[in-house]
């Protein structure tokens, strides 16, 4: 009789996780748009805490990491640290793509969700944020995060 070896169910890896930087690389790499950073997380820590923010390498970037602010195992946001500017990603799945559609959103944000590529996980909306921006971000994460 040939002994039949149990294949060990996988192991799911821990999440990779970088170190935050300082502030103070943090804003001398964005530069003029070194403001809008405190900017965005207090907006959303006012409308949606509590929440985490986690920091994940990439090297692509030429920062090294981004940022994600999690929120009970959901990411919210992702904040790309790029020269000069902030760039904002996040994942809307159809029903939050079609409340955003309808919402009092701008048409610039309508235009982006439109035009966004869609993903088996949803449509990803990217844009570089200003401090004008944040509360149609807000809308954008209240529209994912509404009731069924």
């Amino acid at each position: 009789m040939v002994a039949v070896k149990k294949k060990a169910a996988p192991r799911k890896k821990p999440p990779v996780t970088a170190e935050p930087p300082t502030p103070k690389a943090l804003n001398a790499f964005l530069g003029a748009a070194a403001p809008v950073w405190p900017e965005i997380v207090a907006a959303m820590k006012a409308r949606f805490a509590p929440f985490d923010i986690e920091w994940r390498p990439w090297k692509e970037l030429e920062f090294g990491c981004f940022c994600n602010l999690v929120r009970k195992g959901r990411r919210l946001i992702s904040l790309l640290p790029k020269p000069g500017e902030i760039e904002v990603t996040i994942g809307l799945g159809e029903r939050a793509y079609g409340l955003a559609l309808e919402s009092a959103l701008p048409a610039k944000f309508k235009k982006l969700a439109r035009e966004a590529k869609v993903y088996p996980e949803g449509r990803f909306i990217r844009f570089a944020a200003a401090a004008s921006d944040i509360p149609h971000l807000v809308t954008l994460v209240e529209c994912k995060l509404a009731p069924k």
